[in-house]
């Protein structure tokens, strides 16, 4: 049962507790949630905060005037000035209130470590900025909480900021820094990935692992004669239009000159995705079929990587079961 009454007022149905490097998230989750609630964010309340004895104020907003605090949650949360500050506000909170007026997001599936175990956490990778909007809401809703309007303004803010991100990653995209940036990041995903296969050949997990290519664009490994493969295609030399990343689930590793007329390529999964940026230039992979999905280079490898043990494993099974019955 809520210990927050329901009948106190409060000046912000949310507040937003985020790392500098995580602005842009949170930018883009108050967009979501201020289609319908009040909410606090640092980057839209500087002025208040430096006419009002920052620290002290930015107290104040997480431990009393917000209905529901949501964390942005990475490791480093709690160790810089301001998230510091957030911290102890809500750690207080929760020693006098109890814990279910927070909601907290991971974005590197840690959580606070005086978190209780009974507290849920949410990992982003499972639930994305619209599933947490959609959290959030509906704590806010249990607490007392009434959806309103946008206003005018608000609205007009908010497509604004849209319409000028838009065109400055227009600019971008097809510049030469933009091809560079995405070369640069598919090398460090072909690093992880090897890095990523030597840690479950070493553990046992995968069998029978054969690298069987590892040219600049491309990477392909096997376990089983069941093949993840990555490759990054530029069709032009000095912008990413038309560039995409494929990755791809094979049952075979041989390449076409190898097949004989009776191998049948069946490719149990695959799925583009472009390169991005965000407004503070961390790196991520957009799937061509669902552009509000970013994956960083780790979160696209977890998700893949999963799959294919997971089609490795029952594949070893069927063989060992077919074996059996000979």
């Amino acid at each position: 049962m809520p210990l927050i009454n329901e009948e106190r007022d409060f000046k912000y149905d949310v507040a937003i507790s985020f790392l500098k490097e995580d602005v842009h998230m949170a930018q883009q989750l108050n967009d979501l949630l201020q289609q319908g609630l009040t909410t606090f964010i640092y980057t839209n309340r500087q002025e208040e905060l430096v006419t009002q004895e920052g620290m002290a104020r930015f107290r104040e907003v997480f431990e009393t005037e917000a209905r529901i605090v949501v964390v942005l949650f990475r490791e480093k949360w709690g160790t810089t000035p301001w998230t510091r500050v957030e911290e102890d506000a809500i750690r207080d909170r929760c020693n006098a209130e109890g814990p279910d007026f927070t909601v907290f997001i991971s974005l590197d599936k840690n959580k606070p470590r005086w978190l209780s175990r009974t507290q849920l956490w949410y990992d982003y990778t499972t639930f994305g900025l619209k599933g947490a909007a959609a959290i959030v809401s509906k704590k806010v809703a249990e607490y007392g909480g009434v959806l309103k309007e946008e206003s005018v303004d608000e609205l007009a803010a908010r497509l604004q900021r849209d319409i000028q991100w838009t065109r400055e990653f227009a600019a971008y995209y097809c510049s030469p820094q933009a091809v560079k940036d995405a070369w640069e990041e598919f090398e460090t995903l072909r690093v992880q990935f090897s890095l990523r296969v030597e840690k479950l050949s070493a553990a046992a997990l995968i069998e029978s692992m054969g690298t069987y290519r590892t040219n600049r664009d491309m990477m392909m490994h096997s376990s089983y004669e069941n093949a993840m493969w990555v490759k990054f295609k530029q069709e032009y030399a000095d912008t990413l239009r038309e560039a995409e990343l494929t990755v791809a689930i094979e049952n075979m590793v041989r390449f076409a000159k190898y097949r004989s007329p009776n191998d049948r390529i069946h490719t149990y999964k695959s799925s583009s995705y472009t390169f991005a940026i965000d407004k503070d230039g961390n790196r991520f992979w957009s799937a061509v079929k669902d552009k509000e999905t970013l994956l960083s280079t780790d979160q696209l490898l977890d998700k893949w990587m999963k799959q294919w043990l997971e089609i490795v494993h029952l594949n070893r099974r069927k063989s060992q079961e077919d074996r059996l019955r000979i």
